[in-house]
């Protein structure tokens, strides 16, 4: 009978111990989190530019050297789906590694240190994106689905420094992905082939990759395509008042479903459509730009920020700010780099910019988890690469 008694015990402290850990301990973590970030940022605003500058990119180095990502690409589940999320976490975490963050990350890393034309940062940058791709240039991961495509910004950078032939053999490589990915009615790439709905992240996943290869490599298909990604979503995505983007369209009939405020989708569709302007001097979408630009001025918070919801939330979110900002100074350049950290030093700790929500899931299915992110810092970057002196 004690041998049951016993028995019973280790079972109930192990079923107690996988409870605590899976489903009671994250919710610690991210109040320790928050605290955590409350207090170290009473003692970061009076840091210099240029220390807060230089943290940066060392952060962002260590991030592009890491093989773990940080955004947040998951929320918490259930009990049940948590454990086989854990042991499914190695798969997980290598796919997480060749996405749309890291991608993002290395693209700013790589257009900061050619807009310093820093000949020692860029070599560290292009050691570290050589981990991505054989010799030949072709990526070391299989190409799935079109959040990949950013990497390719990063390649056509080196090489426009480096002239180095592979550089050019990845940026081919996605652009070859793209056009067999081509719906040849439309002209358009869909963000998922096989999906009912498609979403306004492809303008942002895409449009910034083709316009450089077709500028770079002179390639009037790659500015075709971005011109009729745009030009579809335009004309059946945008609000009529206010320009912003639904989060997704119904591919049949073209119905807008999803939020039209969710932050990081007005930055996927602005960050295309500034870097279709700004790289092919082809003014069509002016037009939609200026509109949209009035939109977020209005839809600023009183410190100048964006949010996960503009306008309906207060939660900073660096997403939605970052790519926003990036998207505006690139065409109206109207923030130096000390406007641009004067707005950003309360949510810059230790060379990160912290608050990213986390990854969405489908359409009006939106995180709710906040964390550090290298999307945001890659657009950091971008945007830090576009400042005036």
């Amino acid at each position: 009978m004690k041998e049951f008694y016993w028995m019973l015990l280790i079972i109930s402290l192990a079923v107690n111990f996988i409870f605590f850990y899976f489903d009671i301990l994250p919710a610690i973590k991210k109040r320790i989190y928050r605290r955590r970030l409350s207090f170290i940022s009473r003692f970061s605003k009076d840091q210099l530019t240029s220390e807060i500058e230089e943290k940066i990119i060392n952060q962002s180095l260590r991030m592009a050297k890491s093989k773990t990502v940080l955004m947040p690409m998951a929320e918490q589940q259930t009990l049940i789906d948590e454990l086989k999320k854990y042991f499914y976490r190695r798969v997980r975490k290598e796919k997480s590694r060749f996405n749309y963050p890291k991608a993002y990350l290395f693209a700013g890393l790589s257009e900061y240190g050619v807009s310093k034309q820093d000949d020692g940062l860029l070599k560290m940058i292009s050691s570290e994106f050589d981990n991505y791709i054989n010799n030949d240039g072709l990526p070391i991961f299989p190409f799935e689905k079109i959040d990949q495509i950013p990497f390719g910004i990063a390649a056509i950078n080196l090489f426009s420094y480096f002239g180095m032939e592979k550089y050019k053999f990845t940026a081919d490589y996605y652009f070859e992905k793209l056009m067999e990915l081509k719906e040849e009615k439309l002209g358009i790439v869909y963000y998922r082939k096989n999906e009912s709905i498609d979403f306004v992240d492809t303008i942002g996943m895409i449009c910034p990759f083709l316009v450089r290869y077709g500028a770079t490599f002179n390639n009037q298909s790659a500015r075709e395509l971005a011109k009729n990604q745009l030009k579809y979503y335009i004309n059946k995505g945008l609000d009529l008042d206010s320009s912003l983007p639904a989060q997704a369209l119904i591919k049949r009939n073209n119905i807008k479903v999803g939020s039209y405020n969710w932050g990081r989708g007005i930055g996927w569709f602005i960050i295309g459509l500034s870097d279709y302007l700004r790289f092919t001097n082809d003014s069509s979408y002016l037009e939609s730009y200026n509109k949209i630009q009035k939109t977020l001025f209005d839809l600023r918070t009183k410190d100048m920020v964006w949010t996960q919801f503009p306008g309906s939330c207060e939660d900073f979110d660096a997403s939605s700010t970052t790519m926003i900002m990036y998207g505006l100074n690139s065409i109206l350049e109207i923030y130096t780099k000390n406007e641009i950290f004067s707005i950003l030093k309360p949510h810059i700790i230790e060379g990160i910019i912290r608050n990213t929500s986390g990854d969405t899931y489908y359409a009006n299915r939106f995180s709710h988890s906040f964390g550090e992110s290298e999307l945001s810092q890659g657009f950091l970057l971008m945007l830090l690469a576009t400042a005036k002196k």
